[in-house]
């Protein structure tokens, strides 16, 4: 799958940096995407998750010191593919089998990896 795959797809940003959630939001935008978000913290995660319709979501792993885990089984209950993002690497600390983007990512690292979810 490609960019075409994101046109008019619900996509949740989770991101504690307003820089990375910025530019994650306009390259997905870029692609047709429609953004919920960003959320920059663990509550206002589940908030979005709770009040809208979610197609995909990009969420990072630790939001300012919280794991975002909570809002990862919510989004899996409810049917919806996730990918990470993470500065630390693949070591992650909790069990996750969907992709992981190691940040830095590149725009089309990122357009990919939501295409193909």
């Amino acid at each position: 799958m490609n960019a075409t795959s994101l046109q008019d797809r619900a996509i949740l940003i989770v991101e504690d940096e307003f820089l990375i959630a910025l530019e994650a939001s306009e390259i997905l935008e870029a692609s047709g995407a429609t953004v919920i978000g960003p959320a920059y913290r663990l509550d206002e995660a589940m908030t979005l998750v709770e009040s809208n319709r979610v197609d995909l979501a990009l969420l990072d792993v630790n939001l300012n010191g919280e794991l975002s885990d909570p809002v990862v089984a919510a989004l899996q209950l409810k049917g919806v593919p996730v990918a990470l993002t993470t500065g630390y690497g693949n070591k992650l600390p909790f069990t996750f089998l969907g992709p992981v983007l190691t940040k830095p990512y590149t725009p089309d690292e990122l357009v990919a990896v939501m295409g193909a979810l």
